[in-house]
């Protein structure tokens, strides 16, 4: 049986190889980027042609040694076109080689002078009849807008037709997105995969080595949370609504950008625009755990493509994805009120949560005119607001709602469990029948072992 390889490719940029993403125009937003420059938003308008993108947003479980068995890791890491084929015609007859390439987070950064059909046609051509033995991952696993599908799809299907459809494996960071690929490639492999799931585990294994996180049954000081660093239209006006309309007290909340930060625990926060991941994926339980409720501010309120738009437009470019800010309601127990695109509550349901209608009035995810679904959320935030802890208490103890609870962390601790990546870094054989391992580390205990 053949050793399975992915083969990942860290390219410097061929037309510029002194771009450096930290002294880029985007080195203020993206502070602390180390990936290469084909990574996170390298637009065609930018200065810096798309080229071929390579990098695929993964997150791995780093668990140190003694814990991790030697053959765990089977990536393998190459820096140019010669290094693939060198590579390829080496090792083709011992290993399962997949070829790791990205997909954009804005389609025209492929779709417009990129080099991948180039690239597959210099492989056949290297390798020759050795070709049909590669296997391919395509992958973003960060953040997939999902519009301009239509140009997307049909520059990606030319491109890949060399390829056998049963040999392509593609994950992407949005459930629609994945569905309409597994649409015209139905032989291949298409999942719904996010970086996110990692990645909060991974924090979480740092900060509380000893402990996973549990659901809490006491009672809580605090209704609702909202977290909010960067500026947008949606955060602002729920944040306003808090502050002017609310009982502020029943709320943990900030907005990182406004200055305002979480009473008590405002050393934890990060700067704005800093490096904000570990609190970004994990905030402190205490936060966590003294809140009934979750008002999740997604990167999107709008359904037309820009980061900022005026309120009044509601086109339909955008697809509902979901980040680590949605998928807190899955890690932390803590029923949802989505600030989102229309149709995300649906598209969470289609990933395989729970919502909770027994708690909010979800009709809000219908309604395609932001002014108006706005308005239908801060409804909820305000009936909310006016009930007792008690009652609070009571609504978020309902039987159907804590097994819908456990029913959304079993769903994210299966998407960990079943984390692509996995094939060639394998987290899972610390898990094999009689693997001393097993017991070690609680977060893997809890993910694998279903605990």
């Amino acid at each position: 049986m053949l050793k399975p390889v992915l083969l990942t490719i860290n390219l410097p940029n061929p037309t510029n190889p002194n771009w450096d993403p930290k002294t880029s125009d985007y080195a203020e937003l993206w502070e602390g980027v180390t990936a290469d420059a084909h990574s996170i938003m390298v637009m065609p308008d930018s200065g810096v042609p798309a080229l071929i993108k390579t990098q695929t947003h993964d997150a791995f479980l780093d668990i140190h040694p003694p814990l991790l068995p030697e053959d765990f890791n089977s990536i393998q890491e190459v820096t140019s076109f010669t290094e693939v084929i060198d590579y390829i015609k080496t090792n083709i007859d011992e290993e399962l080689i997949t070829i790791n390439l990205g997909i954009a987070t804005h389609p025209e950064a492929d779709y417009l002078g990129h080099d991948l059909k180039d690239w597959i046609l210099r492989i056949k051509t290297a390798i020759g009849s050795d070709f049909s033995k590669l296997r391919w991952r395509f992958s973003n696993t960060w953040d997939c807008y999902g519009y301009k599908t239509r140009k997307w799809i049909p520059w990606f299907l030319d491109a890949i037709k060399p390829i056998n459809e049963n040999h392509i494996h593609i994950d992407i960071a949005n459930v629609n997105f994945s569905v309409k690929l597994g649409t015209v490639l139905p032989e291949a492999n298409v999942k719904f995969a996010l970086c996110y799931f990692n990645r909060m585990v991974r924090q979480d294994m740092e900060k509380y080595p000893d402990s996973v996180f549990k659901l809490n049954p006491e009672q809580r000081n605090k209704t609702f949370m909202c977290l909010n660093h960067y500026p947008k239209w949606h955060r602002e006006v729920i944040v306003n609504h808090i502050q002017e309309h609310c009982d502020k007290e029943k709320f943990l909340y900030s907005f990182i950008a406004e200055g305002i930060r979480v009473k008590g625990y405002e050393d934890e926060e990060m700067p704005l625009r800093g490096n904000i991941q570990k609190w970004q994926d994990t905030p402190p339980r205490g936060i966590m755990n003294d809140c009934y409720f979750y008002i999740c501010t997604e990167t999107f309120f709008f359904n037309s493509q820009g980061f900022y738009s005026d309120p009044a437009i509601h086109g339909q470019n955008i697809e509902p994805f979901l980040t680590e800010k949605s998928l807190k309601s899955a890690y932390y127990y803590m029923p949802m009120l989505l600030a989102s695109t229309c149709d995300s509550l649906k598209s969470w349901r289609k990933a395989g949560f729970e919502s909770f209608p027994e708690i909010f009035n979800e009709s809000y995810d219908d309604e395609t005119r932001p002014k108006y679904r706005m308005d239908k959320i801060l409804k909820e935030i305000s009936r909310i607001n006016n009930l007792t802890p008690k009652q609070c208490h009571n609504l978020y103890h309902q039987p159907i709602v804590i097994e819908k609870l456990r029913h959304n962390k079993e769903v994210f601790n299966k998407y960990v469990r079943e984390n692509t990546i996995h094939t060639w870094y394998d987290i899972g054989k610390l898990y094999k029948e009689g693997k001393w391992q097993i017991g070690l580390n609680p977060h893997l205990d809890e993910i694998f072992l279903d605990k």
